[in-house]
C-alpha cells in the first residue's frame, strides 16, 4: 500500500463527503523530509478550501 499524506483539514473534508481518507495527515508548519526541512502553510482558501503551500528552503522551491 501507498503511504497517504493530507492536511487535517483535508481530511475532515472527504470524511464529510464520504470519501477515503489519506493515512496520515498533518496540522504544524514544519516538518523534515530525510534530511530536508519542509514547510507547509495554509493561507485560507484559495482555489480550493483546503488550500496549502510547501516551502522547500534548501532547494528555494514554492510550490
Amino acid at each position: 500500500s501507498i503511504p497517504t499524506y493530507a492536511s487535517e483539514l483535508t481530511n475532515e473534508l472527504l470524511k464529510k463527503a464520504g470519501k477515503a481518507q489519506a493515512k496520515h495527515s498533518f496540522g504544524g508548519a514544519s516538518y523534515w523530509l530525510v534530511k530536508n526541512k519542509i514547510e507547509v502553510f495554509y493561507p485560507g482558501p484559495g482555489h480550493t478550501q483546503d488550500n496549502v503551500v510547501v516551502w522547500l528552503p534548501e532547494k528555494k522551491i514554492l510550490f
